[in-house]
């Protein structure tokens, strides 16, 4: 996000330089803050652009010649940069560089942080998982994760034009920095050093979510590509066929998971099976925002993925009938906040309304918590308890990759 200013200090001495001609525009010492500000354009000149400046708290200036700052620490082994950009959020700590510039628009600060793969994979796994979680599972993640920013970085190389490799949110991956890291995640990122998940001996998209409900999904179902290791599977020790009819399905709902994605001291039973009861009023209000349907007379599940999870949605609508499709459009557009994944079965409570019935609730039953594709968090960690390695793990929610080594 682009930001007005920006403040970072160090825990050890660093430089501010002239990204381009490598010039030093200034020396601080450890603790000292320099906040980077927007200056924007004055309007009575024509030629004037925004343009940065850095400021220390005891009023000195230095001058910012480009559109942009590399701060380098002294001591890379050391030291960390902390910014402070937002006095609702808790500053943040990062290894590596820091580069700050002005956004495309000119309106704001764009900030990135230049990272070696080893530390930024230190920087997710306890953002993406609970970091007492036990140290295969942990494991397992790192390997993911790992591969998940080398492939995006190598392969997809989503967010090249914006000039950086990777987010830090959910869109590519949930990234904190030096906050994310603490002494176990620390020996689960060395122990694992380099390791990667491969196909073909090419890396492989690794995706995952929090919990599976049961049952992985296929990529193939989501509408997200046939991809040969992304295949749907029960999250159990031996092959259990899904439900096969909706009776069935509405059965497997009502009861626990019987895998390794249970409820756990790891696994929090609400993100196994949940329930949620949305006013009808709400739901048509929401839905009309988007699509205009007038009144909301129903909602009908027009077809199911093998495992169960919804990959068509009818909307019922006075004027106007919607279909959705697209797995977080169903998600997001179904409650009055989110459900939680799309494998549910969906009940109508009615009133009278003159001679007629009107929904008044819609009660969605489902289990799981994403997509569930790829790796199953909540299931890592039970097989993780009946004893599997990291690698096991990482294949039998991947059939067909091999872990390989970056050497580094």
């Amino acid at each position: 996000r682009a930001r007005l200013s920006a403040t970072v200090h160090g825990n050890g001495d660093w430089k501010a330089l002239d990204p381009k001609s490598g010039k030093v525009l200034l020396s601080a010492q450890a603790d000292e803050s320099w906040t980077l500000r927007l200056v924007p354009a004055d309007k009575k000149k024509k030629k004037s652009r925004s343009r940065l400046e850095l400021h220390a708290r005891d009023g000195r200036v230095a001058a910012v010649p480009g559109d942009g700052i590399l701060i380098k620490p002294a001591d890379y082994a050391s030291s960390a940069l902390t910014i402070e950009d937002d006095p609702e959020h808790t500053p943040r700590s990062f290894r590596g560089e820091l580069e700050m510039t002005l956004f495309k628009n000119r309106r704001g600060i764009i900030i990135v942080n230049i990272v070696g793969l080893e530390d930024y994979t230190h920087g997710v796994v306890s953002a993406e998982m609970p970091e007492r979680a036990p140290f295969e599972a942990l494991k397992a993640q790192a390997i993911i994760a790992r591969t998940h920013a080398y492939y995006i970085k190598s392969m997809t190389k989503k967010h090249q034009k914006e000039g950086y490799d990777l987010c830090d949110s959910q869109h590519c991956q949930v990234y904190n920095g030096l906050n994310a890291e603490t002494d176990r995640t620390r020996i689960v990122v060395s122990d694992t050093r380099g390791r990667i998940a491969t196909y073909k001996d090419k890396p492989a998209l690794m995706i995952y979510s929090s919990h599976c409900g049961g049952r992985t999904q296929s990529g193939k179902d989501i509408g997200w590509g046939d991809i040969a290791y992304w295949k749907s599977i029960p999250d159990t020790a031996a092959a259990e066929p899904p439900p096969a009819t909706p009776l069935e399905l509405r059965m497997f709902l009502s009861d626990w998971p019987k895998g390794f994605d249970r409820p756990s001291n790891y696994v929090y039973p609400s993100h196994a099976r949940w329930t949620r009861a949305v006013p009808a009023k709400d739901l048509e209000e929401k839905l009309n925002r988007k699509f205009k349907i007038g009144k909301l007379l129903g909602l009908r599940v027009q077809r199911r993925a093998t495992s169960g999870h919804v990959e068509s949605m009818l909307v019922l609508g006075s004027k106007r009938n919607r279909r959705l499709t697209d797995e977080l459009e169903i998600r997001s557009l179904l409650a009055v906040g989110s459900l939680r994944s799309t494998m549910f079965v969906v009940d109508v409570e009615y009133r009278k309304a003159g001679r007629v019935l009107v929904p008044q609730t819609f009660v969605f039953r489902g289990g799981g918590w994403g997509h569930a594709v790829g790796l199953c968090q909540s299931g890592a960690m039970g097989r993780a308890e009946a004893g599997q390695d990291y690698e096991t793990i990482v294949k039998a929610y991947f059939s067909g990759v091999a872990i390989g080594k970056l050497e580094y």
